[in-house]
């Protein structure tokens, strides 16, 4: 595929993030509008992160606690359950 595809269709796009080899209990989703990228895992000391993407090299800042970016967490995070009905997908978190 050469040249920039035409990808104006899609808002979100959502993945599963490989389960964690240290505990297989452990779960990720993660869901990106192209500027912002939300994960939420199913538990942990950070359960949820929300990064800007290309901002900073590494993903190095949390925004998730930054009051300025909770209506951005909240829209991705509302995408996501809406996603997740959609789809049968049984990752379950709570808020």
């Amino acid at each position: 595929m050469s040249g920039n595809p035409d990808t104006s269709w899609r808002k979100y796009l959502v993945t599963e993030l490989a389960n964690d080899p240290g505990d297989s209990t452990k779960y990720a989703r993660m869901i990106t509008d192209g500027q912002y990228k939300y994960i939420r895992y199913s538990y942990g000391q950070r359960p949820e992160q929300l990064f800007k993407i290309g901002n900073i090299p590494g993903e190095r800042i949390n925004l998730i606690a930054n009051v300025e970016f909770i209506h951005i967490q909240n829209r991705l995070k509302r995408e996501l359950k809406k996603w997740q009905n959609e789809n049968g997908d049984p990752f379950d978190f709570r808020d």
